[in-house]
């Protein structure tokens, strides 16, 4: 590997097998009903969401829009978007390590992070983070830049770039925590603490950022709150720290994750010694690292693959080890690290596939979450089927006790009716009491809960509620989901005698 000449052309080489390759996976599953919540999202745009805000919804809208004049498919319109967004976050990593260093260990690192689940199979998943991450990236960038001239614009382009995140997810905060930690931590460029450049910087992301702060402030801080409460006021303790430490290694490479952390630990990744790239870079290391740390001590979720962030510029660091150690001194260490990495990856992937497809670890099915990713045009074709069996017009409204059944419907029927979530109510901005009260809906509920939630429904709703159909959503032998489906009568349709 030393021996490269055109480490660009390996790259896109990575790229394009990247690209056919999860695309392949992609188009053999079924969207994830969070995908599908996005997209309800994107049918009715606005400057925020009740958990988030509101960038993925554009995201998609635009993805689908583009299909529509194309005359491309939804569902193959956000397949095809979450990896594409997925690539190019691998090239703008190229960027970083090559901006910051050089072509080869740029290319080393875009190898370590294709080894991992995150950012291999987790490309078929189009998510809040990936624009976001695109952002961290480009922030990354510009600041390799500023280290390679000085000159303090680079911190009114950085601006942008963060309000922009912002708009995709609130704790894009913490690259300027992580920078003015550098800056603290840096003696050298101490005195950037006063220039004006900086706290220019953030007011240009407050004003791009400022039309999600108002809609926070006239939804009463919806957004806000939901977030603050999830990270930091679960007390959730050290099961959750725990959950969220084995996570983050297995996400990330069980292999390259617990060597970079000890080599970091041993101070062998970095030189610190009047280096201001280096402070930099272990800053964006450890500042998100103890901050969601500190998430999973507190808050009621702690996601490992918050850790996104650090792992960018932990694993560029492993590429210059990797470059100036083991490839220079002992390159049979590094042919054998990256074949156990990605062995290790796709034995897991490969797991995860037969699970999903086979259920080979034999999981009740109100347990495993891999069926999640199958069969959701088949139960909604089994729903529109015991719907015409009666003639029953399409509804308007689709109800499920959480909002990802719901959601996931509303995609796949055709009418594509709104969700409504019997327990968040917060979420059901489309879905009014009252319009489902007038117009009727079809509720949709898991065998083992339907008595609780057809006797919440009724509360809600105060209409007559009728059984349709039991389905049985089945993969060959798999059995992926038991539905029962229900009619909620009209109010006026019962008052007219119709029920």
């Amino acid at each position: 590997m030393s021996s490269i000449i055109y480490p660009e052309r390996i790259l896109y080489i990575i790229l394009f097998f990247h690209f056919i390759l999860w695309n392949i996976f992609s188009f053999h599953l079924d969207l994830h009903p969070d995908m599908s919540d996005h997209w309800v999202w994107s049918r009715h745009l606005d400057w925020g969401y009740y958990e988030h805000p509101p960038m993925v919804a554009w995201n998609m809208r635009m993805a689908t829009e583009l299909g529509n004049l194309l005359g491309v498919a939804n569902i193959t319109m956000l397949k095809l978007g979450s990896v594409i967004y997925s690539t190019v976050i691998l090239y703008l990593s190229y960027m970083m390590g090559k901006v910051y260093f050089q072509p080869r260990i740029a290319l080393i690192f875009v190898i370590l992070l294709e080894s991992t689940i995150y950012f291999s199979i987790g490309s078929v998943f189009w998510h809040i983070d990936q624009f976001y991450l695109v952002a961290w990236l480009g922030c990354m960038i510009v600041m390799g830049k500023y280290f390679t001239d000085s000159n303090h614009k680079w911190f009114l382009v950085i601006g942008v770039i963060t309000g922009l995140g912002a708009i995709s997810k609130y704790i894009m905060i913490l690259f300027y925590l992580s920078l003015f930690a550098w800056i603290i931590f840096d003696r050298t460029n101490r005195n950037l603490i006063k220039n004006y450049y900086i706290y220019l910087s953030g007011i240009i992301s407050f004003i791009i950022f400022s039309p999600v702060f108002y809609w926070n402030y006239i939804h009463d801080w919806i957004s806000f709150k939901f977030q603050l409460y999830k990270g930091l006021k679960g007390s959730s303790g050290f099961e959750t720290f725990l959950l969220f430490s084995v996570g983050h290694i297995m996400l990330f490479s069980i292999i390259l994750t617990v060597l970079s952390w000890i080599l970091l630990f041993r101070s062998r990744l970095m030189n610190l010694n009047n280096n201001s790239v280096d402070k930099f870079l272990l800053s964006t290391v450890l500042t998100p690292f103890f901050f969601f740390t500190l998430s999973s001590l507190r808050g009621n979720v702690a996601d490992p693959h918050w850790l996104n962030i650090t792992y960018f510029s932990l694993f560029l660091l492993l590429a210059r080890y990797i470059d100036q150690f083991m490839i220079k001194q002992k390159p049979s260490y590094f042919y054998a690290l990256i074949s156990i990495a990605y062995g290790l990856n796709y034995i897991l992937i490969g797991f995860a596939m037969m699970q999903t497809f086979t259920n080979i670890a034999e999981q009740p099915v109100e347990f495993d979450s891999t069926t999640k990713l199958l069969g959701w045009q088949k139960t909604a074709q089994q729903i529109e089927s015991s719907l015409e069996a009666i003639d029953q017009v399409k509804p308007k409204f689709v109800i499920s006790r959480e909002y990802q059944l719901a959601s996931a419907l509303s995609l796949y029927l055709d009418d594509h009716p709104w969700p409504h979530s019997i327990e968040k109510s917060e979420r059901n901005v489309w879905s009014p009491v009252d319009q489902i009260q007038k117009h009727g809906a079809v509720m949709v509920c898991v065998v083992s809960e339907c008595e609780k939630v057809y006797d919440q429904t009724f509360k809600r709703f105060q209409t007559e509620i009728l059984l349709v159909n039991e389905i049985k959503t089945a993969y060959g032998e798999r059995l992926l989901r038991n539905l029962f489906i229900y009619l909620v009568l009209p109010q006026n349709s019962i008052s007219n005698g119709k029920s």
